[in-house]
């Protein structure tokens, strides 16, 4: 298999693929503004106005229904799903400053937030609240000490609360307690130092499965393709709580030895499930422009036999793969699927028959083009070049999983040489601190004493941005948590833009599809919909565009090896 058939394969592009260095700053999030009226965000059709609806302040005049059960709610984890504009910075502080009224101790919160500019704000908001009730009942010396505690209480990011939990336990991890954390020039130039010492260990030691690894993933002239490929894994594993541990696990899937067959490969499901997704979409579109044909008889008259023909051809390139006759299905693919408008003249065009017709067209010649990019070299092959391809891929895995190993060790003895750790050796040192270990297929976490301790010593712990957390972060959470049943965790996932730190927004989804509607049970979710900030039409666009997102099931695609 050669490097452009590779690069046809979802699977290279998720895992192997280097991301994007930069990405757009997060807006911070603004005060709540004066009474506006309630309109439905991104997350749902527009909504008709309410006058009678004002936007959430500070001081609590008014909240609208599921703000309030956001606010209010009490037993277990609550899951809020806030779009922009929906005021979920004011109901976050607000369900703290109700928890503190109650008799809470802010000392015995943990907010997280994704900033350090954020936390400062959530500190200033929570302040400001608790002397607004003060002022409303200045002889509660509860309050009053509340006020004057907020300095100390725990509102951080994540990064500064594994930062100060590493410092607190450094004996137990054999560090200095001394230690810096590196810059991103700094950590890049040790990852690189260390890969070229590994490359040179290998090179000198003559490894075969490496030398297949640089013949796969690099030209004749050198082996930069292959250094950059280690490179783009290393920062997916930096995301993963176990890395080499989860590496192994991924690659046993791609061992032939392992049995099951082509049809039970992650090889196969990943170029099948790409596949069939490229096919549906396509089958969607012709539905649309079927429905468009029966509008129109000279555009039938011209076209439908064409069309009819096409989406037949579609189908059975559909019912193919959910047989799992692969080949059936190449040889369709082989034999095309798409006709000729050579020569079929329209009768008739008046000017809604021409519009149509450039729509039509335009959405057809999409449709060729996504169904052609099914590249020859991957899914034209038989069953038998599958295997083959399998039994030539794993010895790369296997060889790949020994210079990971060599990197980690090099790459940890450069960095303690130089008294220094990244963010990410922080976030894997503070797992070791908190999690024992971790049964990947009950789910089970076992919790370390100071895991346990800490636990204890929170009432509930308040995630915002949750959209943006990655799998090590996650669990940090439910580490720290009592069981996962005192956590507030609020987000968007169409205000996820930090997939260059392999933030997941999958978690949230997952989140939030096994929550239950409030009243019912914990986990519960809420869902912040109604927009305050927008106009109407910045809505319409946003609603429009989401509503094509999610049609096009992108997120499905994601797994969690």
């Amino acid at each position: 298999m050669n490097r452009e058939e590779r690069e046809a394969l979802p699977v290279f592009r998720v895992v192997m693929n280097r991301p994007a260095s930069t990405a757009a700053a997060r807006p911070a999030a603004p005060a709540p503004a004066e009474p506006a009226p309630v309109r439905e965000s991104a997350s749902g059709p527009a909504a008709p106005r309410r006058e009678d609806s004002a936007q959430a302040g500070r001081s609590g005049e008014q909240w609208t229904p599921a703000q309030q059960a956001a606010i209010h709610t009490e037993g277990g984890s609550l899951y809020v799903s806030a779009a922009a504009g929906s005021g979920k910075t004011a109901v976050l502080t607000r369900r703290i400053i109700e928890k503190i009224k109650r008799g809470g101790d802010v000392r015995r919160l943990l907010v997280v937030t994704f900033t350090v500019s954020a936390a400062a704000e959530m500190r200033s908001r929570i302040r400001d609240g608790l002397q607004k009730e003060l002022a409303a009942n200045p002889g509660s010396r509860h309050l009053q000490a509340q006020s004057i505690l907020t300095g100390r209480a725990k509102i951080c990011t994540i990064d500064s609360f594994c930062a100060d939990l590493v410092r607190s336990n450094f004996h137990a991890l054999g560090l200095s307690p001394d230690f810096r954390i590196a810059d991103g020039a700094e950590e890049e130039l040790l990852r690189r130092a260390a890969l070229t010492e590994v490359f040179e260990q290998f090179y000198a030691e003559e490894d075969a499965d490496f030398l297949e690894g640089v013949a796969q993933f690099s030209t004749q002239k050198n082996d930069e393709g292959y250094f950059q490929t280690v490179l783009s894994v290393l920062d997916w594993l930096d995301s993963l709580p176990y890395p080499l541990e989860q590496f192994s696990r991924f690659m046993e899937q791609w061992n032939p030895a392992s049995g099951g067959g082509l049809y039970s490969s992650p090889w196969f499901a990943e170029a099948a499930g790409h596949a069939r997704r490229v096919l549906s979409r396509a089958l969607r579109c012709y539905e649309r422009i079927e429905a468009a044909l029966q509008d129109d008889q000279s555009l039938q008259a011209a076209w439908g036999d064409v069309f009819a023909a096409e989406k037949a051809a579609l189908s059975a390139l559909v019912a193919h793969m959910d047989a799992q006759d692969w080949e059936g299905f190449t040889a369709g693919l082989k034999r095309g699927v798409f006709g000729s408008l050579a020569g079929r003249r329209v009768k008739a065009e008046s000017s809604e028959t021409l519009v149509r017709k450039a729509w039509i067209q335009e959405l057809r010649d999409q449709c060729r083009k996504d169904v052609r990019r099914l590249h020859p070299g991957v899914y034209w092959g038989t069953q038998a070049d599958f295997s083959q391809d399998l039994e030539r891929f794993y010895p790369v895995l296997r060889g790949l999983m020994r210079v990971l190993k060599a990197f980690y060790a090099r790459d940890w003895e450069l960095k303690r040489a130089r008294n220094t750790l990244t963010f990410s050796d922080i976030t894997h040192c503070a797992l070791r601190l908190l999690v024992d270990g971790y049964d990947w297929d009950s789910g089970e976490l076992r919790r370390t004493a100071l895991a346990r301790e800490l636990a204890q010593e929170l009432d509930e712990i308040y995630i915002d941005e949750f959209q943006d957390t990655n799998l090590s972060q996650n669990l940090l959470f439910e580490a720290v948590s009592r069981a996962g049943e005192n956590l507030f965790c609020v987000g968007d996932v169409k205000q996820s833009i930090y997939r260059f730190r392999r933030a997941m927004p999958e978690l949230f989804m997952q989140k939030l599809a096994g929550a239950r509607a409030v009243g019912e049970g914990f986990p519960a979710a809420v869902h912040l919909s109604q927009n305050f900030r927008s106009a109407e039409g910045v809505l319409t666009f946003a609603n429009s565009f989401f509503t094509v997102v999610r049609r096009n099931d992108h997120f499905s695609d994601l797994r969690f090896f």
